[in-house]
C-alpha cells in the first residue's frame, strides 16, 4: 500500500489534479463514433483552447500523422491500430498538461508498427514541458524514453533513478532481471587474482578473489565474434526462433539456460553445439548475496 501525490496534492482525497493531468491507457479513451477532427476540438473545449487554438496545435503533428489521420473523414473506430493510438496519445497533449500517464501504448501491435511508433514517440513529446508517466514492461522501451525509471516487482519499487545509470549499474541480480528481456543470463565463475574463469575461458575483472554470479544480457550474447574483447562460449541449441527481425536462441551453458538475442537472420540446428560471444566491458557481476559489483 501506498499514496499517489501529484503536485502535492493526494489523489484519493481531491480531484484538483484533475486539471494539469492527462492520460491515454488504450483506445476505450477514444470517443470511436467522432471523427478525429471532432475528437480533438471537443477535447480542446474541455480544456479551454478553441478551433483555431486546436488547428495550430495538431500542425506540428504533421509528419507524426502521415497523411492518414486528419481530412479522411473517416471516425476514430474505423482508423488503424497504430492511428488510434496515435490521435489517444495527441489528444492528451492537448491543452499543455503537466503530467501525461501511459500505460503500455504500444501493447498488442505487430512488429513493425510498435516500432515505427517507438521511434516517433519521442517526437510527440520534443520542447513540451511535461512530466510523462510511461508503464511499459519492455526495458528498450524505457532506454528510448530515457529520463528517470522505477523498477517496480509484484508493486513494490526496487529501484528508482536514470534509466540509463539503473541500466549498466542494477542495484541488484532482481533490478538486472526486471531490466532485462528476456531474462538475464547468469551462471557461476570463480575469480583469482584478477581473472575471472568460466569453464576453460578466462579473461580479466577487477574484482577480489572468491565466487560470483556473472550475469549477461541476451542481446550481449553474439552469434560471431565482433571484437577481441569477445570471449567465446559453448552451448547445445534448444530452441531457435525468429521473432521479428531478431533471432532468439536457447541454449546449455553448464547447468543454466541461455538466450542469445541478435538481429538480423541467423540459422541454428536444434541439438547442435555451438560458439557464442560474449563482450567482457556488458558483463555484470554479482556477490553471494547478489548485490552488483563494478568489475
Amino acid at each position: 500500500t501506498g499514496q499517489i501525490i501529484n503536485n502535492e496534492i493526494q489523489v484519493n482525497k481531491s480531484e484538483d489534479w484533475k486539471p494539469f493531468t492527462a492520460a491515454f491507457i488504450d483506445e476505450s479513451f477514444l470517443i470511436g463514433y467522432l471523427t478525429p477532427e471532432e475528437y480533438f476540438y471537443f477535447i480542446g473545449e474541455l480544456r479551454g483552447m478553441n478551433k483555431a487554438d486546436i488547428d495550430s496545435f495538431l500542425s506540428q503533428f504533421k509528419e507524426i500523422f502521415n497523411d492518414e489521420i486528419l481530412g479522411k473523414k473517416k471516425y476514430l473506430r474505423d482508423l488503424s491500430k497504430g492511428n488510434q493510438k496515435k490521435a489517444g496519445i495527441v489528444a492528451a497533449l492537448i491543452g499543455n498538461p503537466e503530467v501525461i500517464v501511459l500505460d503500455e501504448p504500444f501493447a498488442n501491435l505487430d512488429f513493425k508498427l510498435r516500432e515505427e511508433l517507438r521511434e516517433e514517440l519521442p517526437k510527440m513529446f520534443e520542447n513540451k514541458n511535461t512530466i510523462v508517466v510511461y508503464a511499459t514492461t519492455e526495458p528498450s522501451e524505457a532506454l528510448l524514453l530515457g529520463g528517470n525509471t522505477g523498477l517496480l516487482e509484484e508493486g513494490k519499487v526496487i529501484q528508482f533513478g536514470k534509466t540509463q545509470e539503473i541500466y549498466r549499474r542494477p542495484f541488484n541480480i532482481k533490478s538486472a532481471n526486471v531490466f532485462s528481456d528476456p531474462p538475464l543470463n547468469r551462471t557461476q565463475i570463480s575469480v583469482k587474482n584478477n581473472i575471472a574463469t568460466l569453464n576453460s575461458v578466462s579473461w580479466n575483472v577487477s574484482l577480489q578473489d572468491g565466487e560470483y554470479t556473472l550475469g549477461i544480457r541476451p542481446h550481449h550474447v553474439y552469434p560471431k565474434k565482433n571484437n577481441e574483447k569477445f570471449f567465446e562460449i559453448t552451448g547445445q541449441v534448444s530452441i531457435a526462433e525468429i521473432s521479428g527481425s531478431e533471432t532468439l536462441v536457447h541454449f546449455k551453458l553448464k547447468d543454466n539456460e541461455w538466450v542469445s538475442q541478435s538481429h538480423g537472420v541467423h540459422n541454428f540446428n536444434l541439438g547442435e553445439t555451438t560458439k557464442f560471444y560474449i563482450d567482457t566491458s556488458k558483463c555484470l557481476y554479482f556477490d553471494n548475496q547478489g548485490a552488483f559489483i563494478n568489475g
